[in-house]
């Protein structure tokens, strides 16, 4: 592997998560997760399931290459989202009980042990993880806010071009009626 390539390749994070382990990692576009080893651990199989991912228009993925011992491969990895919404397609009624409560126990807990994990690498030691979360709600709702007052102030400058759109309107049919009044006084019709 070239020194360029080995650049390109992404820190893989291993998180613990019971007696297995999600690989993940993460970039400037978020927080991505290998489902191929979480597709093992719950006897699915990883080809059936990137087939029914792959044309989910909330599905987001990116191929990156991995670090292997003798040759370098290139991976899937999907974004912890489309992670989320994944193992919430999938039908725990297995028939075997303890894949049923695995399958089950990784819907419950999986996406948030990542988010777990990530999010405490992002917080100061003085930093409470309760108040970082109520922080950063509080932003994404200001933004919401923002977003809305400008919806809000759309909403009126389209009342008000839709009001003075209906006044040219009536001054139009106002002067119309006046030009064949006069013409008509003249003797010509129009």
């Amino acid at each position: 592997m070239t020194d360029e390539a080995e650049d390109q390749v992404p820190k893989l994070v291993f998180i613990p998560f019971h007696e297995d382990v999600i690989e993940t990692f993460r970039d400037a576009q978020g927080i991505w997760v290998d489902i191929e080893n979480c597709c093992k651990s719950v006897k699915l199989d990883y080809s059936t399931q990137l087939c029914r991912l792959k044309p989910k228009v909330w599905a987001t993925w990116c191929v990156v290459p991995t670090r292997k011992e003798f040759y370098p491969r290139e991976r899937l990895y999907f974004h912890v989202n489309t992670f989320s919404m994944w193992l919430a397609t999938i039908e725990s009624n297995r028939p075997e009980t303890g894949l049923r409560d695995k399958i089950e126990r990784y819907q419950k807990e999986a996406p948030g042990v990542v988010l777990k994990h990530y999010l405490s690498l992002n917080l100061l030691p003085e930093q409470d993880p309760v108040m970082a979360i109520l922080e950063a709600t509080k932003a994404m709702r200001l933004d919401q806010i923002a977003q809305a007052n400008i919806n809000a102030e759309q909403v009126k400058v389209n009342a008000e071009q839709a009001k003075a759109n209906e006044k040219v309107e009536t001054d139009v049919k106002r002067i119309k009626t006046i030009w064949r009044k006069f013409w008509s006084a003249m003797g010509k019709s129009i």
